[in-house]
């Protein structure tokens, strides 16, 4: 008799850490659940970014997504649609030139308002012939010109990457380190 009441406690026992078992899992489950939502709503207004180059300092940026105004001197996150990169790779740049702004050209050098924003080089570091953008004159609405300090950016120097629209512009780009 006494084995079978200590069968009826120790089945008590174990149906008990059963039932806070499920507890526990459910309470994690919720708190994942919870954790991912949030992760989700964070990834629709920001991202992070990688640079892989040396054309802008830092490694890492944090991506505001979707700015309500885009300014000169505003780095960029965008979509290339060039031929060089896979199309829809991340580029990040600095805006140099809006809408109203005058870009003019003297050999392969360019100039914003007067201000020189770079040479465009003959050829590439892996010797790929780079053309020379061709536009010259007033920016147009909903484009901007994109460049970095580096003589080696590929921005709007160059008819590969040209004057960027701005439904291309992911975001503000936030150097993090």
């Amino acid at each position: 008799m006494m084995d079978r009441a200590n069968d009826l406690t120790w089945h008590n026992i174990k149906a008990f850490l059963w039932l806070l078992d499920i507890e526990f899992r459910t309470r994690w489950f919720w708190k994942l659940f919870v954790f991912g939502l949030v992760l989700l709503l964070i990834s629709i207004k920001f991202s992070i970014s990688f640079n892989l180059s040396d054309s802008l300092p830092g490694t890492a940026y944090l991506i505001i997504k979707k700015p309500s105004q885009i300014q000169k001197g505003d780095l960029v996150s965008y979509k290339y649609y060039g031929f060089l990169y896979p199309k829809r790779t991340p580029f990040m740049k600095m805006v140099k030139g809006v809408h109203g702004d005058i870009v003019t050209q003297k050999g392969r050098e360019y100039f914003i308002n007067g201000q020189s924003v770079g040479i465009a080089k003959d050829k590439s570091l892996s010797g790929f012939p780079l053309e020379a953008n061709h536009f010259t004159g007033k920016i147009p609405p909903g484009k901007v010109w994109v460049a970095t300090p580096s003589v080696n950016s590929l921005d709007s120097r160059y008819e590969d990457n040209g004057l960027i629209s701005e439904g291309q512009i992911e975001g503000k780009a936030y150097l993090l380190w």
